[in-house]
């Protein structure tokens, strides 16, 4: 059974994550529509200012009672942890990306696909490595 406190926490992350996915989304957009870029290189560029987003807001929010390190630390160490969530979230975008046409020509559904294939695994894997209680 899941505790109250898990199940509002999991809802802070999830919240985080719909502010990952729109900033995320707009990166994207901005990248293949303004700049030019083609849908991959736009994505890492996405991507990373995505992560970097729900880092800052899921240390403001879904884990403001735990104990913060260094910021540089603390975000490289997101990174690295969040990294098999990132390799699902990207194996979907690029799955999607490159095999459906109506996807190719609008990226932010795949975003999306990737987004939540690798919400649950980011969610543990921040919770005890990331924003360790102690």
């Amino acid at each position: 059974m899941i505790s109250k406190e898990t199940a509002i926490r999991f809802l802070k992350f999830g919240f985080i994550g719909v502010i990952g996915f729109i900033v995320d989304s707009a990166v994207l957009l901005l990248g293949t529509k303004i700049l030019g870029l083609d849908p991959y290189s736009a994505r890492i560029i996405s991507y990373i200012v995505a992560a970097t987003s729900t880092w800052i807001g899921n240390r403001l929010l879904t884990f403001a009672d735990r104990p913060k390190t260094r910021l540089s630390k603390q975000w490289l160490m997101f990174l690295m942890v969040n990294g098999p969530g990132m390799l699902v979230n990207n194996s979907v975008y690029v799955l999607l990306v490159s095999q459906v046409a109506y996807i190719h020509e609008y990226p932010v559904w795949a975003v999306a696909a990737g987004s939540l294939a690798g919400m649950v695994f980011n969610y543990v894997a921040s919770s005890r490595f990331v924003f360790p209680r102690t």
